[in-house]
């Protein structure tokens, strides 16, 4: 076997036979290279539960998330900063595309939304404090009992920041914002039919 840069007998362990340097000393080469291939038995997929807490302005349309909780499953966790970085950005990516980062076309196809200027995205000020707690479960195909968590936390936060803003009108009886991004002209929209709807007619 090879142990710590240099060959052992497997009954022991602890005496070197030879270092690595040793036998490319006596070898007509400079390096010593392997290769393996390792074929998954079936998928692995990670899990998670999100959690939205917001406040909507019912006159201006606007939304304050308040509260972001993340549950995730990524199976054996390798890094905890990376894990938790890739859950934060996947979280405000989706908060971007569901109430900010609207792409605007004229009827000739032309993109309206091309700079910052008229192309909005998430700020500081509209970052959630998302709270990440873990949960692990080994992956039973991986090699490392990894699951993986790249897109996580942007497709469990779309649905939840949605959910939750939905609450919001059918509290005041109106109908459901079924468009991303919901800007707060789209919700205002869905508001004042509430509203409409909900008067008594003369």
């Amino acid at each position: 076997e090879m142990r710590g840069g240099g060959f052992v007998r497997a009954s022991k362990p602890d005496a070197v036979l030879a270092t690595l340097s040793d036998v490319l000393d006596k070898q007509p080469t400079d390096e010593v290279s392997s290769s393996s291939v390792f074929t998954l038995s079936g998928m692995s997929y990670s899990s998670g539960v999100h959690l939205c807490a917001l406040t909507l302005d019912a006159e201006l349309g606007k939304v304050k998330i308040v509260k972001y909780f993340v549950v995730e499953d990524c199976g054996r966790m390798i890094n905890k900063t990376i894990v938790e970085g890739q859950l934060h950005g996947g979280v405000l990516h989706a908060v971007g595309g569901a109430l900010f980062e609207r792409l605007a076309y004229d009827e000739e196809g032309n993109l309206l939304s091309s700079t910052f200027m008229d192309y909005n995205i998430p700020t500081a000020l509209d970052s959630p404090d998302v709270q990440v707690f873990h949960e692990m479960t080994p992956s039973m195909v991986t090699l490392d009992g990894a699951k993986g968590v790249g897109e996580s936390g942007t497709n469990g936060a779309y649905a939840a920041v949605i959910n939750a803003l939905n609450d919001a009108p059918s509290q005041l009886g109106a109908g459901e914002v079924n468009v991303a991004p919901a800007t707060p002209d789209a919700i205002f929209r869905i508001l004042s039919a509430g509203v409409a709807k909900a008067r008594p007619s003369a």
